[in-house]
């Protein structure tokens, strides 16, 4: 497939300049680093927000801070069991 792609000059200098000194086509720069960036987009695991929970459903949140109540065990991370 044919595409056109707008860079910076100096973005493009650079890319000429590191593919003529490795030995490739800017072609071939362009489609390594495509390559490079999907297959370590593909390998990173989706983040997951976890819930953070403090006294019971309904409670008022109390007044102290998230970080004091976690360091006394009422505040929790995940899943309740």
């Amino acid at each position: 497939m044919k595409t056109t792609v707008e860079l910076p000059d100096e973005l493009a200098r650079r890319a000429r300049e590191h593919a003529r000194t490795h030995g490739l086509t800017l072609r071939e720069l362009i489609e390594r680093g495509l390559r490079e960036q999907l297959r370590h987009d593909r390998d990173q695991p989706a983040y997951r927000w976890e819930p953070v929970t403090a006294g019971e459903p309904g409670d008022p949140f109390p007044d102290r801070a998230p970080h004091e109540l976690a360091y006394d065990g009422q505040l929790s991370y995940g899943p309740q069991p």
